[in-house]
């Protein structure tokens, strides 16, 4: 059976996610759900118009708050920029991809890949957004880098723990590694590219790139030759 279904593992929008935080929270002293209500209104503008392009006026305007009730909270359009980007990174590349850990190879492969590109689909101005922050802060174009580098090597431990029974062990080079993480991440960003696809064809990708690690990995008993 397909555990890794992409509709399974698709998540809501990082905006969605902030928004019903900010909804269902407990409520807090003023300065506090203001601050929030700023952070929300970063995401949608940087969504909207980008990084480059993103003044601070554009996100009080989207907070529905007054230009100096923004610098009482943020330093500056960076400040603002970081406070959503770094969390965005974090759901994106979270430390679980997607619960693969324990699922046949091929299954855990398709849902984290199934995850990964529903995420940038679903939060395609924010990938946008993460060179042109890179750009600026390469503090910021460091972590990403990390962040994904480390999610992409937990896939592949991962799958390869669950190797069929009586295989024999699996030497991967790291240049293996870093060639398939970059195929991966080259996909994910077209994929942000087109927010319109549909989730039949992101099930598709998915298996597609599924098919190349499990060859990579020496994991490909079974797959049509």
């Amino acid at each position: 059976m397909r555990t890794g279904g992409v509709a399974e593992a698709a998540p809501a929008s990082f905006l969605g996610v902030l928004e019903r935080r900010y909804a269902t929270a407990t409520p807090r002293r003023k300065g506090h759900r203001t601050r929030e209500r700023l952070r929300i209104g970063a995401a949608r503008a940087l969504a909207e118009r980008g990084y480059e392009r993103l003044r601070v006026t554009d996100i009080a305007a989207s907070a529905g708050v007054s230009a100096p009730d923004f610098y009482v909270h943020y330093r500056n359009k960076t400040d603002a920029a970081l406070r959503v980007l770094r969390p965005f990174v974090g759901l994106a590349f979270r430390d679980d991809p997607c619960g693969v850990d324990g699922l046949e190879p091929a299954d855990g492969l398709r849902r984290a890949f199934a995850r990964l590109f529903t995420v940038f689909r679903d939060n395609s101005g924010l990938v946008r957004c993460l060179d042109q922050l890179g750009d600026e802060v390469p503090r910021f174009s460091a972590l990403v880098e990390s962040r994904g580098r480390r999610w992409h090597e937990r896939v592949a431990r991962n799958v390869l723990r669950s190797k069929p029974d009586g295989a024999g062990p699996i030497l991967i080079g790291p240049d293996v590694t870093v060639a398939l993480a970059s195929m991966t991440a080259g996909m994910a960003r077209r994929i942000a590219r087109d927010p319109d696809m549909t989730q039949a064809q992101l099930a598709g990708l998915a298996d597609g790139m599924s098919e190349i690690w499990l060859r990579s990995l020496k994991l490909d008993a079974g797959l049509s030759r």
